[in-house]
């Protein structure tokens, strides 16, 4: 049943995005341009239907590991994209369809640019096309680049009495596009847009209220909507899906508590401690699956995430799916690998099928990873995470001859803990491995257990 669940998750992660490209009759890579207003014809690669704000989280990291020749096709597709329209497109369907919040796309050619493993990519025309959308206003009324740029570099955030909408949600997603940009920029040598782009990354600390609570007990501190003066909102649900006033996107205050993915350690600073953010992180897991309204109104993924997913752990739903790798940032990887069985387990199965929208790939590309134990926290960075591997042995082409064996021997049900990992016997310490080792090929190698505590004493004593 579990490999049924595995190859299931690999043929709809494989869907999308697609290519709309053409062989014309000399044999040329040709396409039609949704982007063109003359309706014309253009060399090359095009590529559609990925919805950025859920894709860039799994689709393109899975696709660089195991589909390196169709990962580079689509990135050439965007960038065609880029050159027809003049921004990058967010949600393009064939076309831009301007749809949700932020410019996620950032992220996933920042990634490229890192990886630097695409055939003919231009990465000073990739950087540009990122950099336009971090620093270039939006044409009033247009569906391309960042709405409300302006308020965000004049106050470090999107204020909740500004003209933007999602100010909370969006305000987080453009700090983690600046973060991953910044990671580009430095790749490039481009070292003022680097320090000013993780600088701004940084103004997630404006949204952070660390008083702020979920009722009356439990642990403080919340993301929460901020006023041009610099004050919070006076008002604040943390399970009001959609905030009181249209702040966060597809989702309540709870779910957006660890949005942070590039500073975990720092997250775990501002929550007074990673004991504390540990805490945080196993309450969210913990704390009934409790929903108000708000400004959202009623979807099918409050209703999801009561019937099948865990606690305010909104799986259904793509903005909580980095935060099971946030507990080894805190300091306790070993509650995290917990949970990351936990949700492989019983998340995807016959019973529940997916938990909720399966998005453009997303929810299967986050099994296929998670089942090899693997996940990239932060586009552009260099290194995939450990997590909790499902399988006992498992074998992934990686391009060209070269294999990547991952063992976990005895692995089981009740062993989801990580004592140890080396890759190519290199002990991995920091719990996490370069993708362009994995890449190259060789043996990512498992000591599980079935105790928390050993596993836990393990990484403490080695971290460094």
């Amino acid at each position: 049943a579990r490999k049924k669940t595995l190859y299931s998750s690999m043929y709809r992660a494989s869907l999308f995005p697609r290519s709309l490209a053409e062989i014309d009759g000399d044999g040329h890579v040709v396409h039609y341009s949704a982007y063109d207003e003359q309706g014309r014809t253009f060399p090359g690669e095009i590529a559609a239907d990925s919805g950025f704000w859920d894709a860039y989280r799994t689709v393109y990291q899975l696709g660089a590991l195991i589909h390196p020749e169709q990962y580079a096709k689509m990135i050439q597709g965007w960038m065609n994209a880029y050159r027809e329209q003049g921004w990058l497109p967010g949600w393009p369907s064939p076309g831009e369809r301007g749809a949700m919040a932020a410019t996620m796309q950032d992220c996933v050619v920042a990634d490229a640019i890192v990886r630097d493993m695409v055939p003919g990519l231009d990465l000073n025309e990739a950087y540009k096309a990122i950099a336009k959308d971090a620093f270039t206003v939006q044409p009033p009324g247009a569906k391309k680049g960042r709405e409300g740029l302006d308020e965000y570099l004049k106050y470090g955030y999107l204020a909740a009495d500004g003209k933007a909408s999602d100010q909370v949600a969006a305000s987080l997603n453009f700090m983690l596009c600046d973060y991953s940009i910044s990671l580009a920029a430095a790749k490039l040598g481009r070292d003022d847009d680097a320090k000013a782009l993780a600088q701004r990354a940084a103004n997630w600390r404006k949204l952070f209220d660390r008083t702020a609570t979920g009722g009356s007990h439990g642990v403080p501190g919340f993301f929460r909507p901020k006023l041009m003066n610099g004050t919070f909102e006076s008002s604040f649900d943390v399970y009001a899906w959609g905030g009181l006033n249209h702040e966060y996107t597809e989702a309540a205050p709870y779910q957006y508590r660890f949005y942070v993915p590039h500073d975990p350690e720092g997250l775990a600073e501002a929550y007074g401690g990673g004991d504390v953010m540990c805490k945080a992180l196993e309450e969210m897991m913990t704390t009934a699956p409790t929903y108000h309204l708000g400004s959202w109104g009623l979807h099918h993924e409050q209703v999801e995430m009561v019937e099948f997913c865990f606690g305010q752990y909104e799986h259904n739903n793509q903005p909580v799916h980095h935060v099971l790798y946030m507990f080894k940032g805190a300091g306790c990887p070993a509650q995290g690998q917990k949970w990351l069985r936990y949700a492989q387990d019983n998340l995807y199965n016959e019973r529940v099928g997916y938990s909720g929208d399966e998005d453009n790939g997303e929810m299967s590309s986050w099994f296929v990873l998670s089942s090899l134990g693997l996940y990239q926290l932060v586009p552009g960075s260099e290194f995939y995470e450990i997590g909790s591997p499902t399988w006992e042995t498992a074998t992934v082409k990686v391009g060209d001859d070269k294999v990547l064996k991952i063992n976990a021997p005895g692995n089981s049900p009740d062993t989801p803990y990580v004592k140890s990992v080396s890759f190519n016997g290199t002990p991995l310490n920091a719990l996490r491995v370069k993708f362009s080792d994995l890449r190259q090929g060789g043996e990512l190698q498992f000591e599980m257990t079935g105790d928390a505590d050993e596993a836990q004493r393990f990484y403490e004593a080695r971290r460094g």
